[in-house]
């Protein structure tokens, strides 16, 4: 079996206040992925974080020229040399690489080529340790550089993972948030949480994005979520990693809390 887990950069950072770091957060999430580690060794743990405020504001720079590609992949790595110290902290045997000098993107034809990326990810997982990477700049095919998110990435590499003969792998999305709900919890008290949610099903939402989030925030979660992984057999759980236990619980089956996107005909 193989777990694609991401963990959003809004859970772990002040996405509105630079360099600002929940790490209690950070360590007891990385706790309850240890925990579960333990009883289930023949999980391949593929790991992902989000940018966060180190790399959803230096982008916001980098549009503006005041920061370069290269700046913003430094950004983030500040933030990844923290996930890993405290990954080993709990325990965690974590190895990470960088999309920055692994991805490329072809315009043209909107396409991510995460080959090489993927071929050492891969082995590290083969030698039973986490694979961890995260939210980075990663070069175009004009010359520039573009963003590839950590929800692009774990659709990527659940795509990657797809296979007859073994089972479908899975992806859990830790939020800010109890989940996908029909209008914004944080401005209407009237909001109403959507438990499930299917490839094809038409649902009525309405998203409003932080103006820090260059990600496309639970608008562009949700369609990926939805439109690829959904499509192709695989079912994602967007849960609060806010509330202790909720991981554990994820990472255990328990279906009970938060918003599956489903395929057709799953239950």
């Amino acid at each position: 079996m193989a777990t694609i887990l991401k963990i959003g950069g809004s859970v772990i950072t002040d996405k509105d206040s630079e360099g600002v770091i929940f790490y209690d957060v950070l360590e007891r999430l990385l706790g309850e992925l240890q925990d579960y580690r333990g009883q289930h060794t023949d999980d391949d743990i593929y790991l992902i974080h989000g940018g966060g405020s180190y790399g959803h504001q230096a982008v916001q720079l980098m549009e503006k020229n005041e920061l370069t590609a290269e700046g913003v992949h430094r950004a983030v790595c500040r933030l990844n040399t923290v996930v890993v110290e405290y990954a080993k902290k709990v325990g965690i045997d974590i190895e990470t690489h960088a999309p920055f000098d692994n991805c490329t993107f072809a315009k043209g034809e909107h396409q991510y080529n995460i080959d090489r990326l993927w071929d050492k990810l891969k082995a590290v997982t083969e030698e039973k340790k986490v694979a961890l990477t995260f939210g980075d700049m990663i070069p175009d095919d004009s010359g520039g550089h573009f963003v590839i998110s950590g929800d692009m990435m774990a659709v990527l590499f659940a795509e990657k993972l797809l296979s007859p003969d073994k089972p479908h792998p899975r992806i859990i999305m830790v939020t800010n948030v109890d989940g996908v709900y029909d209008k914004n919890p944080d401005l209407y008290e009237d909001a109403k949480l959507i438990h499930e949610i299917r490839n094809g099903e038409k649902i009525d939402v309405e998203y409003e994005n932080s103006v820090t989030d260059v990600t496309r925030g639970m608008k562009g979660k949700v369609g990926l979520l939805r439109n690829r992984a959904a499509k192709q057999g695989v079912i994602s759980h967007i849960i609060n990693g806010k509330n202790a236990d909720n991981l554990k619980r994820a990472l255990n089956n328990d279906y009970s809390f938060g918003t599956l996107i489903l395929p057709n005909g799953e239950h």
